[in-house]
């Protein structure tokens, strides 16, 4: 449902890992191949004279046009949001499509992690 394929993955800035670079010995390896290229194109920046000791880092790749700007504030906001998981009293079965459909998103939130086994109201 996810579009991302088999399980287990692995993703690297939102990119999955082919299923060949999953393995343990080429994970790390791959992973410091990713890690070299994007250091390349800092580098490349900094040479240019576009990225200095004085620029917010951050700001400056989120302004790349690789970056989805409307991703930005979701991963790099500031105030913590909190899932509420206590049901309003409302009981409903995750298997009816029907009546879950109805409930606000605070009983959706509460059905499903009372069906979940790895989502705790903890």
């Amino acid at each position: 449902m996810t579009g991302l394929g088999p399980l287990p993955q692995a993703l690297y800035n939102g990119e999955p890992f082919k299923l060949e670079q999953r393995n343990t010995e080429e994970l790390e390896t791959s992973v410091l191949h990713r890690m070299m290229d994007a250091t390349i194109n800092l580098q490349k920046e900094v040479f240019m004279g576009t990225l200095n000791d004085r620029t917010n880092v951050i700001d400056f790749l989120m302004e790349k046009n690789n970056v989805v700007p409307r991703l930005n504030p979701l991963i790099l906001h500031t105030k913590w949001q909190y899932l509420n998981l206590i049901p309003t009293s409302v009981t409903a079965d995750v298997e009816d499509f029907s009546t879950f459909f109805f409930l606000d998103s605070q009983d959706k939130s509460a059905v499903i992690a009372e069906n979940m086994y790895y989502l705790t109201q903890e």
